[in-house]
């Protein structure tokens, strides 16, 4: 398996920008993978906006699979991360897991 950040800073526009919008890092393996990687707190909002991108979509239509990391530290100051698989009824409005 091989990992590569895709989040690049773009000096000009003084953002952050994510591969096609929503992904930060794509994993090569058995499975084409694309990570939104976040706070624990901002799950939500980086599950709604990529329910508002076609390319989402069509990441997904294309074989790939979606996931977002929600980042939190624990009272032990070790990092948890909740993984939610974002599927095609994630995309459509369904309840998710995780």
């Amino acid at each position: 398996m091989v990992a590569q950040v895709t989040e690049h800073w773009n000096q000009f526009a003084k953002v952050r920008q994510d591969l096609f919008g929503f992904i930060d890092v794509v994993v090569l393996g058995k499975q084409v993978i694309g990570i939104q990687t976040t706070s624990g707190d901002h799950v939500a909002n980086r599950i709604e906006k990529i329910r508002q991108l076609d390319k989402a979509r069509a990441w997904l239509d294309a074989g790939g699979k979606i996931l977002v990391h929600g980042w939190r530290k624990l009272a032990n100051k070790r990092w948890e991360c909740r993984e939610i698989d974002i599927t095609r009824d994630v995309l459509d409005g369904a309840e998710y897991e995780g």
